[in-house]
């Protein structure tokens, strides 16, 4: 696959190539010993050829691109849902690790309540006593 600069310049050469033959196309016409009529049929002639190619080659360079955006647009969401799977496996993680320091927080809450229900307890009944 061509690199940008190396595209670009493809390009640059395709279209000096047929800007210089062209040119040269349309002296060489003008110089040659022909009638005006005939002259005139050719040059409409050449225009007509050479438009063909020049709309040709921007309708590759155009089918080009649009490979490449589309290439592109894939590229971004492939990288989009895997982001989102790497993030959905965090947010996983964080809720696995949130219950369980909410179970250890639930556990140790409850020993410290059996312990002061038995503290409460045996104050209770030394009064009594």
């Amino acid at each position: 696959m061509l690199n940008q600069h190396q595209s670009s310049a493809a390009g640059n050469f395709t279209y000096g190539f047929v800007a210089g033959g062209l040119i040269i196309g349309t002296l060489a016409l003008l110089f040659a010993p022909k009638t005006g009529k005939k002259l005139r049929k050719q040059i409409n002639s050449t225009l007509g050829k050479t438009s063909n190619d020049l709309l040709s080659t921007a309708g590759g360079y155009l089918s080009s691109a649009k490979e490449k955006a589309n290439d592109l647009l894939a590229d971004g969401k492939d990288s989009i849902a895997g982001m989102l799977s790497m993030a959905d496996a965090e947010l996983k993680t964080m809720e696995n690790k949130t219950t369980h320091l909410i179970n250890e927080a639930k556990h140790k809450l409850g020993s410290v309540m059996d312990i002061d229900s038995q503290n409460l307890k045996k104050n209770y009944r030394n009064k009594r006593h």
